[in-house]
Order: C-alpha cells, then sequence, then structure tokens
C-alpha cells in the first residue's frame, strides 16, 4: 500500500473503492455512482479501529441506510390465510439447504400437517455447520463464525440441523423408519419422491456473510426486527445472490471436535437403519473453506470489497 493510501480517511478510502469499482463496471461518471460517492464522504464513522475497519463499518452503515429505502413494506395479507398441506414431503437438515432443495422441488416452505415421508439432507459437517452460521446471520444474529464454532466446541456439540441422526430419531415415531429418508447426496435423486427429488447445497462465501452480518448489525439498530429481517432477506440478499468466495474454516484446535462428531455420524448412518441415499462417508468434513476468522484484520479487504461491490448495486439511475 502507498503512503497517500496508508494516510486515506475511511471515507476516502471507501469513496475510492467506489469509484474504481464503478470504473471496472464501465459506470465512470453515472450520476447515481456520484451521489453514492457524495454519500459516503459525508458519512461518519462510530468507534476506533483501524483505517479499513472504519471504512468497513461505514460502507456497512451507508449500504444499511440504503437497503432501508428499498424496503418493500410488509407482504400483503392473503383474503384467506395460508394453511400447511395436510400431507407430503418434510425436507430438513442444514436450513440453507432444506430451503433451497424445497424450492427446487416446488415443496411448500410450510411443513406438512402430517408428512407421508420425511427426507433429511446431510451435508459434510463442515459444510453444514457453515450452512446454520450463514442462516443465523440472513435471520438477523449477530453470531461470528469464530464465536459459534468456540461454543459449539466448548458444548461439545453440534447444531441440531446438522445432525442427521437426532433429526431422524425425532421423527421415526411419527412416520416410522421406513417413510424416512436420509440424503447426503445432491444433483436428482431417485427412490426418495415419485418424481426425482433434486437436493442442493447452497455454497456459503464467507466474505458475503460476513458483510450481511456488519450490515446486520446497523439494521438491528436503524429499525424494528421484522423490518430488519425482511430488508436482509428481501432486499440485501438478492443484491449479492451472484456473488461468491471461500467459504469458512474451522481453526486447527476445533479440528478433532468437528471429527468425532463426524465419525458418530458417519457410524449411525450405516448401522441406523434408516434409507441411505449417498455414501455415511459424505458427512466427514471437506476441508475446502479457507478464511478461519471472516471478521479479522487479514479479512476486512475482502469483506469491503463485497460491501463496496453492493454499494454499487444499490445505485439506481433516475430515468
Amino acid at each position: 500500500m502507498t503512503s497517500a493510501r496508508a494516510q486515506e480517511t475511511p471515507q476516502a478510502r471507501v469513496a475510492r473503492l467506489v469509484t474504481e469499482a464503478a470504473e471496472l463496471a464501465g459506470r465512470a461518471g453515472s450520476a447515481a455512482v456520484a451521489a453514492l460517492v457524495a454519500e459516503v464522504e459525508g458519512g461518519s464513522v462510530p468507534g476506533r479501529g483501524t483505517v479499513e475497519s472504519s471504512a468497513l463499518r461505514l460502507a456497512s452503515g451507508v449500504l444499511a441506510e440504503r437497503l432501508l429505502a428499498r424496503d418493500p413494506g410488509p407482504a400483503p395479507l392473503p383474503p384467506r390465510p395460508v394453511r400447511a398441506p395436510l400431507r407430503g414431503t418434510l425436507v430438513l437438515g442444514p436450513p440453507l439447504a432444506a430451503a433451497a432443495t424445497r424450492a427446487a422441488n416446488g415443496l411448500s416452505d410450510l411443513p406438512p400437517r402430517r408428512p407421508t415421508r420425511v427426507v433429511v439432507l446431510a451435508r459434510p459437517l463442515d459444510e453444514a455447520i457453515a450452512d446454520v452460521w450463514a442462516s443465523r446471520v440472513w435471520a438477523g444474529v449477530n453470531c461470528p463464525w469464530a464465536g459459534q464454532t468456540a461454543t459449539l466446541n466448548a458444548r461439545d456439540v453440534i447444531p441440531p440441523q446438522t445432525n442427521a441422526l437426532g433429526i431422524a430419531g425425532r421423527w421415526v415415531r411419527r412416520v416410522g423408519a421406513r417413510n424416512i429418508d436420509i440424503v447426503t447426496t445432491t444433483g436428482e435423486v431417485t427412490g426418495v419422491t415419485r418424481r426425482p427429488l433434486h437436493v442442493v447445497h447452497p455454497a456459503v462465501a464467507a466474505p458475503v456473510t460476513e458483510m450481511a452480518r456488519s450490515t446486520s448489525v446497523y439494521l438491528g439498530i436503524l429499525t424494528d426486527p421484522e423490518t430488519h429481517v425482511r430488508v436482509l432477506r428481501e432486499v440485501l440478499r438478492p443484491l449479492v445472490a451472484g456473488f461468491e468466495g471461500p467459504g469458512p474454516r474451522v481453526r486447527p484446535a476445533l479440528v478433532p471436535w468437528m471429527e468425532r462428531h463426524a465419525d458418530r455420524l458417519v457410524h449411525g448412518l450405516s448401522h441406523g437403519g434408516y434409507s441411505l441415499h449417498g455414501e455415511a462417508n459424505a458427512v466427514r468434513p471437506r476441508g475446502a473453506g479457507t478464511v478461519v476468522w471472516p471478521g479479522s484484520d487479514g479479512q476486512q479487504p475482502a469483506v469491503l470489497d463485497v460491501a463496496v461491490r453492493t454499494l454499487l448495486a444499490t445505485c439506481e439511475e433516475t430515468p
């Protein structure tokens, strides 16, 4: 970093990054981008920290205000209350994977009142834990990755949504073991429902999720809980839907805890008597994630880059 950039104020840092991103996107000279730059330059930065951390807080605060301005408001009430289907397939497991799989198969988000079949999704354990972390962030919970995994390790537990055996055990008395399928693979899976079931495991990008968490903190201050969550899910999430990035990774000291629980899952899936689609070993951690500390000083440039690109995505030219 040049000496000039090292002496930048947070406002100047974010304004420069927005301008550079606009140039790369072919939007230099845009009135909407100029308005965003002016907004950033006039912004305040609460608290203390490095220029990078202060720039991230500034970008998150400006982004929160812009997202609120795009709040669609509560959805109109339907003329009749929406009732859950009486019967059907219930898909459970890591929240993001379960929601994406229901959507891919045209299944209601409302669980059937009397499920005829229970499908339990089982991801590689490290990815399943990341799935739970991201789902909590998108629900407005301020839970740093390092804090969540450290707490789980200290309690020697894994999130209930990642424990396919525990989920199956809770449903076996209601529907019977023969009506429970545990799926450890992705893509088209046959033999579960009448039509092939399309199983989706959404990737969790650590910089994107950390940016959402940072912005969520400001939304929690600026508005009520209902609006907070609605804006996260209906305004911010679509803006970053195409953003990619490396996944989170537990720090080395926590690997034994995760592998121990993975061993238990593999053994249980191999001997539990449930219909298993895919390999039991597929729940072992993949270790593909690389970001151990998503909110650390070393990762803040990547998170700030996501925040800047998201700010640029909020720019809309007036007709």
